[in-house]
């Protein structure tokens, strides 16, 4: 089951278009909105705090904030990544939500993919495709036409099903009373799910005892929040700064190995010049201040380590580099594949990270000599 859950979900999210057609639209700030007046001819992505959209988007969607509500209609795909997200218009196809709290709340044409910490399908929702979740609780009210395949601590399923069940459960599976399943359900989990009187099973139930139950989810899942984080990480620093992230990897990924190897030195220089700094007194406050520099260095690299991948990937199949959607993605498959390589899998994203910060330093080097 696990493994299956994790080959839908991954490819579920891999599957955002790849092209970009006429004129996206993007947005930035703390405080982005579109009016109910608004139309979107292609692709919209909306960068900032608090994102508010009742505009109709004739193409995808993609927002990163605090806060999401999503009004308006979506003829395509919608993809966000936020601590609280509300899906409340209608959706032409998929939705997939990175998200501590997620109402959706109107209908669905496609599948819907969550990572999430408390998810909640309203009853005025009807999801045309399956529902893919991990994460903390689950509650579906509304109807759907596809198929369930859940793993969290709580899971509450009160609408009618016409696919089937599959789920582990860490604490509790309910069923309630407005639930109809026409399938299966197939379910792990330290307790024996609840059913309301009135819900109905079709299919045949199913808890089997040769899955040995574990109190929480498999590293492997983990990794997988990990890759989509570092993707839509990698996705917002390059929305916000554009050209000018444009430029430095265009200079770093012509010569990487000496970038590599710069990178490195810097990496082990710096550490030991923060601790003579530390040994003086005078000395220890602008050892603090490299310390956060240093701190920033990894994260600005490991942040744009999907990008500087998919450049590099692009100059040798196209012979030219290209910072596009369709190479950031593909340069975060690679590094997270590379990861799972044996023993020698966990030095692919430090390398990397050390390209990334000597194209850096040569960079802010020429700025100044």
């Amino acid at each position: 089951m696990n493994m299956k859950y994790l080959l839908s979900v991954a490819l579920l999210f891999l599957s955002i278009p790849l092209a970009t057609y006429a004129g996206p639209v993007i947005r930035t700030g703390d405080t982005v909105t579109l009016s109910d007046n608004q139309t979107v001819g292609g692709d919209l992505y909306l960068f900032g705090g608090v994102i508010s959209s009742l505009a109709a988007i004739s193409d995808d969607t993609y927002a990163v904030g605090g806060g999401i509500t999503i009004d308006g209609s979506v003829a395509s795909d919608v993809s966000l990544l936020g601590g609280t997200v509300e899906v409340l218009g209608p959706v032409g196809d998929d939705v997939r939500i990175i998200g501590g709290r997620v109402i959706i709340g109107d209908d669905v044409g496609g599948d819907v993919a969550i990572f999430g910490g408390e998810v909640t399908i309203l009853p005025r929702a009807k999801i045309n495709g399956d529902i893919l979740f991990y994460g903390g609780s689950l509650d579906v009210e509304g109807s759907v036409h596809g198929s369930v395949l859940a793993k969290g601590e709580r899971i509450r399923i009160n609408g009618p099903i016409d696919g089937s069940i599959t789920a582990t459960a860490f604490t509790s599976l309910t069923l309630g009373a407005n639930a109809k399943v026409l399938g299966a359900v197939t379910y792990q989990s330290p307790h024996e799910m609840v059913r309301a009187l009135d819900s109905e099973i079709v299919g045949a139930v199913s808890h089997p005892e040769s899955l040995l139950f574990s109190s929480t989810p498999k590293s492997k899942s983990s990794l997988l929040i990990i890759f989509f984080v570092l993707l839509f990480t990698s996705l917002v620093v390059r929305f916000l700064f554009g050209r000018r992230i444009d430029e430095l990897l265009e200079h770093s990924v012509h010569s990487y190995g000496v970038h590599g190897a710069l990178g490195l030195a810097a990496l082990i220089a710096i550490p030991l010049i923060i601790t003579l700094l530390f040994i003086s007194v005078i000395g220890s406050v602008l050892g603090l201040a490299t310390l956060f520099f240093y701190l920033a260095l990894l994260m600005t690299g490991t942040a744009l380590a999907p990008i500087f991948v998919g450049s590099l990937l692009s100059l040798i199949i196209n012979k030219k580099t290209s910072y596009s959607l369709w190479w950031a993605i593909w340069g975060t498959v690679v590094l997270f594949l590379f990861a799972h390589i044996p023993y020698v899998g966990f030095i692919g994203l430090p390398v990397v990270v050390c390209m990334v910060i000597g194209g850096l330093a040569t960079r802010v080097y020429g700025y100044f000599s």
